[in-house]
């Protein structure tokens, strides 16, 4: 499947955000961006959440609440959906683009901002990821979040 990771602001309603990329085809996947560790966050759980559903070892029903489950690094997902939301309804988020190239942000007043997905100490903690004495980047980190739920779930 194709995926790709972009950072939104415009001030609508995500709902609406949501719609324009069905409308097209695709799919979006909306994540609070304080709580994404990079763009590769996100493309780590999507990848892991394609793998899930074609072994069968996937806990959810659709695709993208599973997305949500291995970004989040969390097994339940009333947790991981409060967890990893978007908390303004208007305000920018975080997009896993699914099956769309072109995007046409324009028709929803979108602007892709995408520095809103970097990494941060700060975001790190907010996953709930121990950062103290690892040396390691905020990025990697989430990565490994992501993938300690693949060995959680054996």
């Amino acid at each position: 499947m194709d995926f790709s990771v972009v950072g939104l602001t415009g001030g609508r309603p995500f709902s609406v955000t949501a719609d324009h990329f069905r409308s097209l085809g695709g799919e979006a996947v909306l994540f609070d961006p304080d709580m994404i560790c990079g763009p590769a966050h996100l493309l780590s759980a999507a990848e892991h959440a394609e793998r899930a559903f074609s072994n069968g070892t996937n806990r959810s029903k659709t695709l993208a609440t599973e997305i949500i489950l291995y970004a989040a690094g969390d097994r339940q997902i009333s947790k991981a959906m409060r967890k990893m939301n978007p908390k303004d309804p208007e305000g920018p988020v975080a997009a896993l683009i699914i099956g769309l190239s072109d995007l046409r942000l324009e028709a929803i007043g979108a602007e892709r901002c995408d520095h809103i997905l970097e990494a941060s100490i700060d975001k790190a903690r907010a996953l709930g990821i121990d950062i103290y004495g690892k040396g390691i980047d905020p990025e990697s980190l989430a990565l490994e979040l992501v993938a300690m739920l693949e060995i959680e779930k054996k």
